[in-house]
Formats: structure tokens, C-alpha cells, sequence
């Protein structure tokens, strides 16, 4: 028999794992995909003073760059434009038709359609040729250069009350896009409000209105192409309104006159008097540097130099469907006898009409049988008066006269 000892007590485990494969070789380095273009690269200059007539204004966008995005992926999309009244608010534009904004507004067209794609291959292709340079649309221009010149005190007789407008470039460019616009005007009494006028029939204005009359019909289009020729026809002579009154009458003036304030200008009061059936003429006082219309044709005598027009359409009542031409007045008595020297410390009883110059006060009190002479008050040395004939007394402020020839001073 035989027998083998066990040295140690021993239990049986698992065998252990095998050994783990080497690791795949590393890839190949990839580079990053380039960076996204900027939206905006898309996008034209800006536009000043312009905007979309038509955009989808059910969306906004409070960044440019979105906005831009946005419209480079919508193939009808032409452009993107900011609302003056509505800073840092961006709209698509619905093709590209824009329009002349006084607002602030501001549009930028779109180049091309560009959709976002996934990065290019590495390749990239060849860049496309250049595009030919097209050079920008001239401005547009002001609607107001298609207006003449303010008529003061005046007021369109017909025009839409039923829309204004707060600014008078604005109600400049909707006249010259409707054909029976016949001009603008702001009424006295609405101060910075602006009404288009139903054909041009105006009146005098006691409230201080004035209108702008429209030269022509405008309507805002596209610049024609440089080919075309266009043939620019001559505007008429207008009529001058003067054309219809006879030679003024000086020493006169009209016993009735209409309104408050007078026009500046001649011809201006001449247009109002010629619109107005019932004026007979215009009226220019001579201490004054305005003209009135009279109501009428009722005259009084004046005697400081005043004068007046007829007007040759007035119809007097009457059997005579027309006025006869005035009688032309004689010519006044003019002395030319000159003046004695200079009396200081003198004054006189004046007649209360002041001149700017010596020369201009003598010529009047020339044409004047009861003037005798020519004041100069210490207290007023830059002014001129008539003497009544020529009663006289001792000035404690300096007055001075200058004696008309064949007056003798007598005493107040």
C-alpha cells in the first residue's frame, strides 16, 4: 500500500480574465467645420429714409442678425428694414417695393437666397466671378421741390377734411400722387396740421393759413432707364395777377378794407382780390409796408401818401356790367422853392406821420400846400414829420425844423 500527504487546503477559482485585445488605432485628425457665415454678408448698404411697402409685419425680430437669417432662407423674402418710430424692431420685406420714409426708416435689400447647409467638403469650389458693380439709385426727391412758394393769408376753398397729416413733407408727397390735388395748406387756427386741397380755389385768410400751390402731378416711380429720352415740357408764363388792374391813384384809399393783417407782397394780394367776386381793388396805406383788398370799390381822400388799384373785372351795380376806367387824378402841386437853414431848438405841430429820411419827408411835404416845413424831435432823432403850415415854438429836447420857402415861423 502507498499514500500522499496534501500540504495545504486549496480552493478552486475562477480562471482569470483573458487578456483584452490592443486598442483600434487612432482615427485621423478631422479639422472643425469652418464658422457659419455672417447673415448679414447677404445684405446691401444700408438705405436711409426708406421703407418696405409691403412686409410681413406679423413677426418682428429684436436682432438684425436674426432677421437677416430669417429672410435669407425665404426665397420671397427681398430685404429687411427698420421702423423709425420703432427702434431696434426689424421686419421682412415682402419682395423689395420701397417708398419714402420721414420717419427714420431704414431698409437693406437682400443680394441672394441663401438657405443654411450643412459646411461645404473640405474642397472648396472655385469662388464665382465677380459681379458687375450696378451703381445705387439716385436719392429720391423731395415731394416739396414740386410746390411753389408760400402764399400767405390764404386758404384752400375745398379741400379733404376728412385726413390730415402732422408733417407737411408727408402731405406734400400724398398730393403729388393724387392727380386732383391741387396743393397743401395749414389752417391758422391748426397749427403744424396739413390738408391736401380739392383742385386749387383759394381765399384770403384773417387767421394767418397759408398754402403751397402743387407745380405739377408727381407720382414716386423708378428711375427711367439711361437710354430713354424724355422730352421736358415747357411750363406756361403764368399770368401775372397785376395784369387785371388799372394804373394805381395816389392820395387815395378804400373806405372798406378786408381783413386784419395785410400781404407782403403786391402781386399776392393782387391773386387773393382776383378770386374774391366782391373785391374792387387793393389798398396800400402809406404807413405801411403791407397791401389790403378793399370790400368794394368805396374811395376816400388821403393825405399821407396812401394809394390805390382798381380792379378791371369788378362789376359795379348798376347798368354798366364793368367799371369805366378811373379818371387819372391831376398831378399833385409840388413846390420847388427848397428849404431854409436848419432851425435848432425849434419844434412844430406835426402831423403824425414819421419818415426814415429827410429827403423822403420833404418830397412829401412838397406835394402838401399846408405843410411848411420839416421836424426833427430831440426825443426822436431818427424820424422826420410834417409840419402843420408852420407854427412854431422853443424845444427844451433838442427839436430841430427846417423851413419850407415862402412859410414864415409864426408862434404856437
Amino acid at each position: 500500500s502507498w499514500a500522499k500527504q496534501k500540504i495545504s487546503d486549496q480552493v478552486q477559482e475562477a480562471p482569470a480574465p483573458p487578456t483584452p485585445p490592443p486598442p483600434p488605432p487612432s482615427p485621423r485628425w478631422t479639422p472643425p467645420a469652418p464658422p457659419m457665415a455672417d447673415p448679414l454678408s447677404n445684405y446691401k448698404s444700408k438705405k436711409q429714409n426708406t421703407y418696405c411697402q409691403t412686409a410681413y409685419k406679423s413677426s418682428s425680430y429684436n436682432d438684425m442678425t436674426d432677421a437677416a437669417a430669417a429672410c435669407n432662407g425665404k426665397s420671397s423674402c427681398g430685404g429687411i428694414y427698420e421702423p423709425g418710430n420703432e427702434p431696434n424692431t426689424y421686419y421682412l420685406c415682402d419682395g423689395w417695393s420701397t417708398g419714402y420714409s420721414s420717419s427714420g426708416s431704414w431698409a437693406k435689400q437682400k443680394i441672394s437666397d441663401q438657405v443654411q447647409e450643412a459646411p461645404a467638403p473640405p474642397t472648396p469650389p472655385p469662388p464665382p466671378p465677380s459681379p458687375r458693380w450696378t451703381p445705387p439709385a439716385p436719392p429720391m426727391a423731395d415731394p416739396l421741390s414740386n410746390y411753389k412758394s408760400k402764399k400767405q393769408n390764404t386758404y384752400c376753398q375745398t379741400a379733404y377734411k376728412s385726413s390730415s397729416y402732422n408733417d407737411m413733407t408727408d402731405a406734400a408727397a400724398a398730393c403729388n400722387g393724387k392727380s386732383s390735388c391741387g396743393g397743401i395748406y395749414e389752417p391758422g387756427n391748426e397749427p403744424n396740421t396739413y390738408y391736401l386741397c380739392d383742385g386749387w380755389s383759394t381765399g384770403y385768410s384773417s387767421s394767418g393759413s397759408w398754402a403751397k400751390q402743387k407745380i405739377s402731378d408727381q407720382v414716386q416711380a423708378a428711375p427711367p432707364l439711361e437710354d430713354e429720352d424724355e422730352e421736358e415740357e415747357e411750363e406756361e408764363d403764368e399770368e401775372d395777377p397785376l395784369d387785371n388792374y388799372y394804373t394805381g391813384q395816389p392820395n387815395k384809399k378804400c373806405q372798406t378794407a378786408s381783413g386784419t393783417s395785410g400781404y407782403s407782397e403786391i402781386s399776392d394780394a393782387a391773386a387773393s382780390c382776383n378770386a374774391v367776386s366782391s373785391c374792387g381793388g387793393i389798398y396800400k396805406p402809406a404807413r405801411e409796408n403791407s397791401y389790403y383788398i378793399c370790400a368794394g370799390w368805396s374811395l376816400g381822400s388821403s393825405g399821407s401818401g396812401s394809394y390805390v388799384q382798381q380792379k378791371k373785372s369788378y362789376s359795379v351795380a348798376g347798368p354798366s356790367s364793368a367799371p369805366a376806367p378811373p379818371t387819372p387824378p391831376p398831378p399833385p402841386t409840388v413846390h420847388t422853392e427848397g428849404y431854409g437853414s436848419k432851425m435848432s431848438n425849434t419844434y412844430c405841430q406835426d402831423e403824425g406821420v414819421a419818415y426814415d429820411s429827410l429827403g423822403k419827408a420833404k418830397q412829401d411835404c412838397n406835394r402838401e400846400e399846408s405843410c411848411g416845413g420839416i421836424l426833427n424831435p430831440g426825443g426822436d432823432p431818427s424820424h422826420y414829420f410834417l409840419c402843420k403850415n408852420f407854427k412854431t415854438a422853443s424845444s427844451t429836447s433838442g427839436s430841430s425844423v427846417w423851413p419850407k420857402t415862402g412859410f414864415a415861423a409864426t408862434s404856437l
